[in-house]
């Protein structure tokens, strides 16, 4: 389907034709653990909720052109209360629950925020005063209190617990306070390298994400069940519910992210969205699970698994798809198809590039992963691989409603009816597309002769070591954490002579089969490996092993999981200095031995 004016200009219109056209078919499942599946919510009971929510909301006093925040995990709930604030002509900020209290406090007063919506009341004991006296309304999403707020207060669980009768009469219509070019929803920046900046885009702009991304998928089963899993305050996620509301989709929501693969085993989803951490621990814990079976079957299924993960490999390289299998083969691959149910069609990875060993995973059992490129600073994406047009390792050819082209220094530039117009709130002191449109990514890429754009790293990251040679993270990176005992690699050394690393292992690695002397092996392996591709100065020189996952809580992730490279090597700047210190030592002791050959390893 398209998403055209006809059928609606503003998103309350659209789930109001939602409602119209299907108000019988499941529009959310709350799911509440393995095997248990919370309230099912059919679109004609969400949008009868939604208008009596809009309503008490309006009453309460939420006026067109407020902004309301909304300060919670996954919900179908986080769902209602967004598409209640909208149908009142207010705009929506996601707020990431994750977020240390006083980013919340700097977002919450940077956008104006005048209404919050919180899931308990906890949330808000970490907000400033300032911040929270200027509240003008409050929303909880679950529970009752006997606080006494200090503005008007609308509880959502006197609406949810309202009975429905399905067999009714018609669910009323949505009143839409909103317009086309009303502001709908604030999101912000990465924050990889500062404080994330709002951002804030029109329904008529939302809408022109929500065709494209719809059109991209034509083969996707009508209607498809989905999950909902990424936090909601993540634009990536925000756009894939809207586009299940444009459809007529199911969406599972599942609160907790760390129990998404027992959601799949009961949602049995036709498409995954996710970002490319999620699929690398997929693979390490299939790859787990195949090394730990035993006996002449556990040989016989790694023998498998390696031959059609090698052939996926081999046909990649060559430009082709589709591996031919011997039956056996395929059986073996129908077997770990199962990781994601009966109805997968697609998955969908963005927010970074994917590793080609975890193409290659995916490939081989038969769910190849399409990348998807986009920014915060443009809400319909940039490029999408597409079914009947896919290049692994590519983010796919440009989306048709955007113009994109390379700057003479390889920078990305995008220019659409999607690109945003500045930073909220900071107009002459940010940066904001040029004279003519464009925005400027700050990311690096190239196409290639049929058109698919290759991201290539950010132009931030690029750095020069002390000798003068330039060093691009991103290739390294991807590398290292194809290793199945690491979760994520980060690559140093600026201004410095040598290359440095610091793996976070894995918490999910059975280290009872690893010993310490395995782990160093593999890894002087890997970086034979690495030296084969990359000039030697390339490979790092040092390693620093640490334990200690990386924290969104501590700075060193943003929202959607993106590494802060900055923040992260200022944490470990003294294990730097004592690394460097120890590779000099390790080169004196090998002074015939090239860059890079000798690798010294600090496990923190």
């Amino acid at each position: 389907m398209s998403v055209s004016p006809t059928i609606a200009d503003t998103l309350p219109g659209l789930l109001a034709y939602r409602q119209r056209q299907s108000p019988d078919l499941p529009a959310y499942r709350e799911w509440t653990g393995p095997g248990v599946t919370g309230d099912t919510w059919t679109w004609g009971r969400f949008g009868s909720a939604v208008s009596l929510l809009a309503a008490r909301m309006a009453g309460a006093g939420l006026r067109p052109g407020d902004r309301l925040g909304i300060l919670s995990p996954t919900s179908m709930r986080w769902e209602l209360v967004q598409m209640a604030a909208l149908a009142c002509g207010a705009s929506v900020v996601g707020l990431d629950p994750h977020h240390p209290a006083e980013t919340v406090t700097r977002l919450i007063e940077n956008t104006e925020t005048r209404w919050l919506a919180v899931d308990r009341e906890e949330r808000i004991a970490g907000i400033g005063a300032r911040a929270l006296g200027a509240l003008e309304g409050v929303v909880l999403l679950a529970g009752d209190t006997t606080r006494t707020w200090p503005a008007p207060t609308v509880r959502v669980e006197e609406i949810v617990a309202r009975p429905h009768d399905s067999s009714g009469p018609a669910t009323p219509g949505i009143e839409n306070h909103s317009r086309p070019d009303g502001a709908a929803l604030v999101t912000f920046s990465s924050g990889t390298t500062g404080t994330p900046k709002p951002i804030e885009y029109t329904h008529a702009q939302v809408l022109h994400a929500v065709q494209c991304i719809v059109e991209s998928f034509p083969r996707l089963a009508s209607p498809a069940q989905l999950l909902c899993w990424l936090p909601l305050a993540n634009l990536f996620q925000r756009m894939i519910d809207f586009c299940a509301m444009a459809r007529g989709d199911c969406s599972w929501m599942v609160g907790d992210p760390r129990a998404v693969m027992d959601a799949v085993r009961d949602a049995d989803p036709h498409l995954f969205v996710g970002v490319p951490r999620f699929f690398e621990r997929v693979h390490a814990g299939a790859s787990e699970r195949i090394a730990q079976l035993p006996g002449p079957a556990g040989w016989f299924t790694r023998r498998c698994v390696a031959k059609i993960v090698g052939k996926a490999h081999r046909r990649r390289l060559a430009g082709q798809t589709s591996p031919r299998n011997t039956w056996i083969e395929n059986a073996v691959a129908s077997r770990l198809r199962e990781l994601f149910g009966r109805n997968i069609q697609y998955l969908v990875s963005g927010s970074a590039p994917l590793a080609p060993a975890i193409h290659d995973f995916f490939d081989a059992i038969g769910i190849p992963v399409y990348e998807a490129y986009g920014v915060s600073e443009n809400v319909v994406p940039i490029a999408l691989n597409r079914p009947g047009a896919r290049r692994p390792g590519s983010v796919g050819r440009p989306v048709s409603r955007n113009e994109v082209s390379l700057s003479a220094e390889g920078e990305i530039m995008v220019r659409g009816p999607g690109v945003f117009s500045g930073y909220l709130g900071t107009e002459g002191t940010a940066p904001k597309p040029d004279a003519s449109g464009y925005w400027a990514t700050g990311d690096l890429g190239a196409f290639d002769d049929d058109g698919y754009l290759y991201v290539k790293g950010r132009k931030s990251d690029e750095f020069k070591l002390s000798t003068g040679r330039w060093v691009s993270p991103p290739a390294i990176e991807r590398h290292l954490a194809g290793l199945h005992f690491v979760d994520h690699a980060v690559i140093g050394g600026e201004s410095r002579k040598a290359v440095i690393a610091l793996l976070v292992l894995s918490g999910d690695h059975d280290w009872s089969r690893t010993s310490r002397s395995d782990m160093e092996r593999q890894l002087a392996q890997s970086l034979r490996e690495l030296a084969g591709d990359l000039p030697s100065y390339q490979v790092p020189a040092g390693i620093l092993l640490r334990r200690e996952p990386l924290s969104i809580a501590d700075g060193e992730l943003t929202t959607n999981l993106k590494v802060r490279r900055r923040a992260i090597w200022d944490r470990h700047q003294a294990d730097t200095d004592a690394l460097y210190d120890r590779i000099d030592k390790a080169r004196a002791e090998a002074p015939d031995a090239n860059d890079g050959v000798v690798t010294v390893f600090t496990f923190l």
